[in-house]
């Protein structure tokens, strides 16, 4: 929660990226678990909040994108969810746009690409920042990319094997021990 540690590791990340070949840069942030009215909520709009400030400083004209990762869940939650993307609207020093990532329970395909509250969620946020005036990037986003482009957003991410298909905190968790 506090600022200055906010402040210190999107500093860093940003200045990490700036020696990459890549044409726009992808700030950090945490996952919002559940509900976006929480502690997490709260931190990762701080870390939306400072990030332009933070890239102008040290900046060299490449756009920036802000991550927004939230629980499938959180998706789920139509009030707190248009709080939380109207207070994005109205930042005073605005990021060229987002990455957004929903968070699966697990790293495991499912049988069904996702919940349909939670798909609403998705294409309600790509919708949202875009008639704000923001480019979306949707990452892990697998088959679902053309519904959300067509809600909005401008891209949809996604990779060859299962664990880069979908958006899951498991995949970053220590391999359980043990053999088969």
């Amino acid at each position: 929660e506090s600022e200055e540690r906010l402040r210190t590791e999107i500093a860093n990340c940003l200045k990490f990226q700036t020696h990459l070949p890549v044409t726009a840069l992808i700030s950090p942030n945490i996952v919002v678990r559940r509900r976006f009215n929480s502690v997490e909520g709260l931190i990762a709009r701080n870390f939306i909040r400072y990030s332009r400030t933070i890239w102008d400083e040290i900046g060299d004209g490449r756009p920036l994108f802000v991550t927004l990762a939230m629980d499938a869940e959180a998706g789920q939650e139509k009030d707190e969810l248009e709080e939380f993307v109207q207070e994005l609207t109205v930042l005073d020093s605005r990021p060229d746009g987002f990455y957004l990532l929903v968070n699966n329970t697990t790293s495991e395909i499912a049988p069904e690409p996702i919940d349909h509250r939670t798909l609403c969620g998705w294409m309600f946020v790509n919708h949202a920042l875009q008639v704000n005036g923001f480019r979306v990037i949707n990452g892990y986003s697998d088959i679902l990319s053309p519904i959300l482009c067509a809600a909005g957003g401008e891209a949809g991410a996604t990779g060859w094997f299962n664990n880069q298909k979908v958006f899951s905190m498991d995949r970053f968790a220590p391999p359980s021990g043990g053999g088969r």
